[in-house]
């Protein structure tokens, strides 16, 4: 089982990290199903 408040603080320093690199940008889009390869059949695991 994950533990929830390692888990947080954990994607915290990642959102940290990604608010750094992409300070200019106002939004920062995730797309969790693009990020896990997930598709359909007859699609691509490439993010729109």
């Amino acid at each position: 089982m994950i533990d929830p408040k390692a888990l947080d603080a954990t994607f915290g320093k990642v959102l940290v990290d990604a608010a750094t690199l992409f300070k200019d940008r106002d939004v920062i889009a995730i797309y969790g199903k693009a990020l896990r390869g997930a598709r359909d059949e007859d699609e691509s695991a490439q993010a729109a």
